[in-house]
Parts: structure tokens; C-alpha cells; sequence
């Protein structure tokens, strides 16, 4: 059967988010995660919610110029509509920043412990090297650590 079938040896790849949910969900998330982004540009510099909302139109227009078969000009405008209300309106700027604080300093706790490990046991050999009188050049030799970082370990907490 093969012989008398002739087909291309490379079909075009559609987009993944084109299939399946649909062409307004597709615009809509990415507008959503764009809108997220830049409205704090906007609320705080521009302070102008049509110029946010014109924005927001001409990215979703943008994005939908990359599907297959484009939505029509007026439902591209209802979702930038709906997009640009809510995060105008409704998306809480002091929420959105705590959240972004809290992930960060995670990270970088976690980056921390990654480069450095974690240096529990060296401040305890550290403080018991320290009451047994060693010095604390003698203290970061051994340690293999500075002696800025024995000097902070050993240093008693002021009450």
C-alpha cells in the first residue's frame, strides 16, 4: 500500500497550547502572564488604564497573529478587555511582591547550602576547639575555613 501512496516526509508542527484547549484559552493565559509581568509599569508610571488596556490589546493581537487560523479582531478585544480589568482592578501588587520575596529567599537559602553546605558540624568543632583555648588562627587551619568565619562562630550572642 505504500508504494502507491505518496506522502511528505515532514508534516508542519503545530504549536503544543493550539491543540486541545482552543485558540481563546491559548491568547488568554499568555496574555494573563504577560499582564502579571507589566501592570506595575503601568499603575505605577503611566497611571492611564486605557493606555494599559490598549497594551494589553496589542500584545494579545500580536500573539494571536502566531496561530494557525487567527480569532477575529473582536474576540482578541474581550480578552484583552478582561485581562486588563482584572489586573488593573483585581491583582494585588504587595501579595504578588511577598510572594516573589519569600520564593527568592528560598532560593537562596537553597543556593547557599548547595556552595557551602551545611557548616553545622564545623561551628560546633569550632566553639569546642575555642573553649579548649586554641586560637582562632589554629581553628580556621584545621577547619579549612577564614578566620573571619571562626571569629563569627565563636562569638558569643549578646543577650
Amino acid at each position: 500500500l505504500a508504494e502507491w501512496v505518496d506522502l511528505p516526509k515532514h508534516l508542519p508542527k503545530r504549536k503544543p497550547e493550539e491543540i486541545g484547549l482552543g485558540r481563546n484559552v491559548t491568547v488568554f493565559e499568555w496574555l494573563r502572564q504577560y499582564a502579571y509581568r507589566n501592570v506595575r509599569h503601568y499603575k505605577h508610571n503611566v497611571r492611564n488604564f486605557v493606555l494599559w488596556q490598549s497594551h494589553l490589546n496589542g500584545k494579545a493581537l500580536e500573539r494571536n497573529g502566531d496561530l494557525l487560523v487567527p480569532l477575529a479582531g473582536n474576540e482578541v478585544w474581550h480578552i484583552a478587555k478582561s485581562v486588563s480589568k482584572w489586573t488593573w482592578h483585581k491583582f494585588d501588587l504587595a501579595a504578588s511582591d511577598a510572594r516573589f520575596s519569600q520564593l527568592q529567599a528560598h532560593r537562596s537559602k537553597q543556593g547557599n547550602l548547595a556552595r557551602w553546605g551545611n557548616n553545622e558540624d564545623k561551628q560546633a568543632s569550632a566553639r569546642l576547639m575555642a573553649v579548649a583555648g586554641r586560637s582562632v588562627r589554629e581553628i580556621a587551619a584545621e577547619l579549612d575555613v577564614g578566620k573571619s568565619t571562626v571569629a563569627r562562630w565563636i562569638a558569643v550572642p549578646s543577650p
